[in-house]
Parts: structure tokens; C-alpha cells; sequence
């Protein structure tokens, strides 16, 4: 009102009001109820970046953000996730030198064009929430890609390429799309979390002085590839599957497993053989059949995906009698 009585405009044309913190709870803070959490004492134990990134992603409009201290534990250990990966990339960087990358050569598989379309829809959707001040779904849609795509999936599907000792043309395409990938996160991530995005970014190779001036990653319809997306979802269910058997039986992890894959569809087992060695990489397996009509061997643990059959065999895998007794105390 007093900036059209006193200059005839508008002050302010656009206004960002922030959300009123509260307890775990729903509850005011206030030092009688006990339910303060003071940010100087989150800052020394978790790190000015998890406090950070955690009020951001808790940012919805029109709600208060409930603070609790579970939730920024949440965070550091994503804090710690980025910092972890980033390690494990500029350890698998040694040699590479982006300059001498030629793009046009390079032979991207489809994990590598999987993860490049993920990337391009997380830019394109996190850029639209900024714009429209939505922080706490930007910082939710950079999150969940981070983590859950680029940390638990293409880091583990990379590593065999990555391993290899001779330097050819599939190896430095992996060290290209993983340093691509991750430099593309960590200036999202960095109006997030500005300190240690700046501090990984520049021990990647990296052009200019600061990941603060760098450009805000670009939208290129290019990098769309819905074929590659669906492929990899159905590879990756697959997988998901096979872990959730394991678990469900107790066989651990690091536990070798004959596999059988009975598949009804002629376009899905077509996709399967030609990708055999994601499901390899990331579930240790001694044998690996594929094919149609395959019975279920004898005491077999059975998964079914949609036309999938998957089938494990127990024997000499796990104590099948001391199983049963375990499932019937269940």
C-alpha cells in the first residue's frame, strides 16, 4: 500500500512467505514444552547442508513443517550417500580426462541411456518446481533420483565395466556417463546443499571456479528415451523380485543361486537374454537359465512377475527342514 501511494508500483511483485516450523508433533516449539530443536546443535552433529536440505524438502506450500530430529538423520544419511558415491566415482576417474572425450565415439548400453533419460526428467521437474517455488518437491524429485536410481542401481550396474584394467571403448563411456551424471546432480543438488557440492565438484574433472556459477543443468529432448525407461523398469522388477525370494528365505546376499527364468512372452525373452548381464551383476548367481516352458527344479522357492516365472532351487542353499519349522512357527 505504501510503496502505490508513495512510488505508484508495486514494491514486491512476487512474495515467498515462509512456513512456520514446528515440533515432530504438529506442536509449537517453545523451551516449556522441551520440544525445541535448536539449528545451531543440529549445524555441530549433522552438517549446515543436512539442515538445510531437510527444511527445503519439508517445504510444502501451505502446510508447517514438523521438524523432527529422525528426519534430519534421514538426511545426513543421504549426506553421507552422495559423499560415498562421489568417492567411489573420482576413485574410478583416475585417467579421465574430459576433454579428450569424444562424444560422437562413445558406445552407450542401455543402462547408460536409462540413467541419461532419468537425469533429463529430473531436470525437467525439479526446474518447474523452482520456478513455481515449490522447493520441497524440487528437493524430493532431485532426492529420489540421487538415491534411489543413480546410487542403488547405476553405480552397481556400472561397476563391472568400470573394473575393467584395458581402457576400451565401453569403459570410458561408463567413466563419461558416470561423471556426466553425477556433475549434472551435484549442481541441482546445490542450492540444497552448497558446501559439500562444492566440495566434491571440484575434485571432479570440472570446467570454471565454482559449482555456485556454474549453469543450471539444461532440459534437452534429446536425452528422452521412454524405450530404454520401460526396458530397464522390467529388467529392474526382475531383480527387485529375485531379492525379495532371498529375503523372504533367508539365503544371504553374498550366497551364490542357481536361477531359472520362465518367461511366456516372446518380446520379453528376447528382452532378458540380450540383458542377462544386469541381472548378473547385480544378483550372484552360479547358473542362469532363460527360456520358455521351463519347469520348476524340486524344492524350488517360486516368484511370478507378469508372464515371469522365477524360480530358485533350495537344495544345498539353505536347511529346508529347519526352514519349514521356521515358516510353520510363523
Amino acid at each position: 500500500m505504501m510503496g502505490l501511494k508513495f512510488r505508484g508500483e508495486v514494491p514486491f511483485k512476487q512474495v515467498y512467505i515462509n512456513p512456520l516450523i514446528r515440533a515432530a508433533e504438529g506442536k509449537k516449539m517453545s523451551k516449556s514444552s522441551g520440544n525445541v530443536i535448536d539449528p545451531l546443535t543440529v549445524i555441530d552433529e549433522y552438517g549446515a547442508d543436512t539442515l538445510r536440505v531437510t527444511l527445503a524438502s519439508l517445504t510444502i506450500q501451505g502446510n508447517y513443517i514438523c521438524l523432527s530430529e529422525e528426519r534430519i538423520k534421514g538426511f545426513r544419511n543421504f549426506s553421507n550417500k552422495i559423499w560415498n558415491v562421489s568417492r567411489f566415482s573420482i576413485m574410478n576417474l583416475k585417467n579421465f580426462d574430459i576433454d579428450k572425450i569424444e562424444i560422437e565415439k562413445l558406445k552407450m548400453n542401455l543402462v547408460d541411456k536409462w540413467i541419461v533419460s532419468k537425469l533429463n526428467k529430473t531436470i525437467k521437474k525439479s526446474t518447474e518446481y523452482l520456478n513455481e517455488y515449490k522447493y520441497g518437491e524440487a528437493a524430493k524429485t532431485i532426492y529420489e533420483f540421487a538415491w534411489n536410481e543413480f546410487c542403488d542401481w547405476y553405480i552397481e550396474f556400472s561397476k563391472p565395466k568400470l573394473y575393467q584394467e584395458k581402457d576400451t571403448i565401453e569403459k570410458r563411456t561408463s567413466q563419461y556417463i558416470l561423471w556426466f551424471v553425477l556433475e549434472s546432480t551435484l549442481r541441482l543438488l546445490h542450492p540444497f546443499m552448497p558446501f559439500i557440492t562444492e566440495e566434491i565438484w571440484q575434485k571432479l574433472p570440472h570446467k570454471g571456479e565454482s559449482i555456485m556459477v556454474s549453469p543450471w543443468p539444461e532440459y534437452k529432448k534429446e536425452h528422452e528415451d521412454k524405450d530404454a525407461e520401460n526396458k530397464m523398469e522390467k529388467i529392474m522388477s526382475i531383480i527387485k523380485a529375485i531379492r525379495n525370494i532371498k529375503s523372504d528365505m533367508n539365503i544371504p546376499y553374498s550366497k551364490k543361486i542357481d536361477l531359472y527364468l520362465n518367461i511366456n512372452e516372446k518380446d520379453k525373452l528376447k528382452l532378458i537374454k540380450e540383458n542377462t548381464y544386469y541381472i548378473e551383476a547385480m544378483i550372484k548367481t552360479k547358473s542362469l537359465k532363460i527360456g520358455m516352458g521351463i519347469k520348476k527344479p524340486e524344492y524350488s522357492a517360486t516368484g511370478v512377475l507378469e508372464g515371469i516365472e522365477i524360480f530358485i532351487p533350495l537344495k544345498n542353499i539353505i536347511n529346508i527342514s529347519e526352514e519349514i519349522a521356521r515358516l510353520e512357527r510363523k
